[in-house]
Parts: C-alpha cells; sequence; structure tokens
C-alpha cells in the first residue's frame, strides 16, 4: 500500500469509524446510507487538511467514492 493510500485510508476511517477496514475501498455514495450531505463536506475537509490540497469547489459533487478521491490525489491534482 502507498503512502497516498494509507492517508486516504486513514481519512475515510475517521470520518466512517464504523465501517470496517476491508471496505473502506469500496465506499461510495450509492453504498453507504451515512455518507450524507454532512459527511461529504467533512470527509473533503478532512482529505484537504492531510493532504494540502484543495477539491475544486465546482468538482466537489463528483467526490462520491474513495475512488473518486484516489483517482484525484493520484493524478497529482
Amino acid at each position: 500500500m502507498d503512502d497516498t493510500t494509507a492517508r486516504l485510508r486513514r481519512c475515510f476511517a475517521a470520518v466512517f469509524p464504523d465501517v470496517g477496514d476491508g471496505e473502506l475501498e469500496t465506499l461510495s455514495t450509492s453504498s453507504l446510507k451515512e455518507w450524507d450531505s454532512i459527511a461529504g463536506v467533512t470527509l473533503v475537509t478532512v482529505v484537504e487538511e492531510e493532504f494540502g490540497v484543495q477539491l475544486p469547489v465546482d468538482r466537489i459533487a463528483e467526490f462520491d467514492s474513495y475512488q473518486r478521491f484516489c483517482s484525484f490525489l493520484s493524478s497529482g491534482q
């Protein structure tokens, strides 16, 4: 597991502590009812702070899964 993946997993685990470690990478807004608008804003904030980035405001709605966050962070923004 690379550093980006480990850090992103910690972000997701902090926001969704009741989700098992093995499930984090499959999370999405459609698979987890607890991922509501408040959790989404919290997750964006946690990720931004952890990685020192700012997610594009006009694309926030696109960040609806672990994989989308991972793709964004892996792309080098």
